[in-house]
């Protein structure tokens, strides 16, 4: 039986989309017969600290889930800032936690194969390295695209010194790796082009549409209600698209699920528009496809393009009937146009946003639902959880 280190920065209880995509991964890889030992330090996303009752645990534990599946958790250091640098030496200073963690276990047992769970780059990275030394071949499992996600948030300068030995990093590893998933097609697009003989598979954070609560009815006796449920952070930038619209003068309301940097701002102004801006605490996936169905649009948000990016919450969207709203580009923007299941504004175009607001609100009943059937039906034969572990397991099955 094939033993998989799966390495991840995320795991449930962790309530983000990274986290349940890697949960259930491990669960079908463990289903499909192989030993898998899931390596996550102890949960802090989306608020950046831990939950009280992790913090009286121990500096590690290991969690026998089933004969085949075990998660091995660990503490690291959490500081939740906007600075790049101190991020960094955050960064590289939990993977030397984790480095000292994965020796620990290498003299237990040591595994067949690593998956990596990138971001966060440095330390897939480095993982990488410590996989080379120890003669261990590793899939590379990408999310966002580093160093290009530093150059989009304008934060790296693209071809400067750091850019170009980050960008050399990043080719070797694409290189060195067995394989490398990604979660869309523009982050399949840039591996073959860093490593054109690599092979690349498409695997969607996608949707388990039994989970989620279908929408039925389209009629609005009610406010307009839209809905954002996501991460409050600086590329999603909603607190300036929050403060752009009016919101109480357009008959709107917007009802926002999650947690991030940017949490407390968008609370203070929830306290000034108490008629409009209702902010509530970050849930469950579980219990997040109890609730969308209540609401009238799903609201998504990228106040800077990031190449490579598709935002979870599209996907259950579609799959609870939504029509979206989109201030965003790229991949994301595309399937929307393509499938007509919502419309799209450019980042930061807040007037763009505030017309498709007005247009998707003053839309007949009747033609919301069209939408919101027709982004049912995409869910269903394109982004299910089922789907995207079907096509990664058949391709497994050629590797064995």
């Amino acid at each position: 039986m094939k033993k998989i280190w799966l390495i991840t920065p995320n795991y449930p209880p962790e309530i983000g989309a990274c986290a349940y995509r890697i949960a259930y991964l491990a669960e079908k890889l463990a289903a499909a017969g192989y030993q898998v030992e899931v390596i996550a330090p102890y949960p802090s996303y989306p608020e950046g600290k831990m939950a009280a009752h992790f913090k009286t645990k121990g500096w590690h534990e290991q969690i026998h889930i089933n004969s085949n599946l075990s998660v091995f958790r660990y503490k690291t250091f959490i500081c939740p800032t906007k600075n790049i640098a101190l991020r960094f030496f955050v960064l590289l200073f939990n993977f030397w936690v984790l480095s000292f963690w994965l020796f620990f276990l290498k003299k237990k047992s040591r595994p067949a194969q690593i998956w990596l769970q990138s971001p966060p780059f440095p330390t897939a990275m480095g993982v990488a390295l410590w996989a080379n030394f120890w003669k261990i071949p590793y899939v590379l499992n990408l999310s966002d695209l580093y160093p290009q996600v530093l150059v989009d948030l304008e934060i790296l300068k693209k071809e400067g010194f750091l850019h170009q030995i980050l960008r050399r990093g990043e080719k070797k590893m694409y290189q060195q790796a067995i394989f490398c998933i990604g979660q869309s097609r523009e982050i399949l697009q840039q591996i073959r082009w860093l490593a054109p003989e690599k092979e690349a598979i498409l695997y969607r954070t996608g949707v388990d549409v039994h989970f989620f609560r279908p929408k039925k009815r389209y009629d609005t006796t009610h406010k307009f209600k839209i809905v954002y449920a996501g991460l409050l952070g600086l590329v999603q930038g909603l607190a300036e698209l929050i403060e752009a619209i009016d919101w109480e003068k357009n008959q709107v309301e917007l009802h926002i699920y999650g947690g991030g940097l940017e949490k407390s701002k968008i609370k203070k102004l929830a306290q000034r528009f108490p008629a409009a801006i209702f902010c509530y605490p970050a849930l469950p996936q579980k219990e997040i496809a109890t609730i969308l169905a209540d609401y009238d649009a799903a609201l998504i948000s990228q106040k800077q393009y990031v190449y490579g990016t598709v935002p979870s919450k599209i996907y259950e969207a579609l799959a609870v009937g939504l029509p979206i709203l989109l201030c965003g580009v790229g991949e994301a923007a595309d399937i929307l146009e393509k499938t007509g299941t919502g419309l799209v504004s450019k980042p930061k175009h807040y007037e763009g946003l505030l017309q498709n607001i007005i247009k998707i609100k003053e839309m007949s009943p009747q033609m919301r639902k069209k939408m919101g059937r027709r982004g049912q039906k995409i869910a269903q034969k394109y982004f299910t959880k089922q789907k995207q572990w079907s096509r990664l397991y058949r391709y497994l099955k050629t590797k064995d």
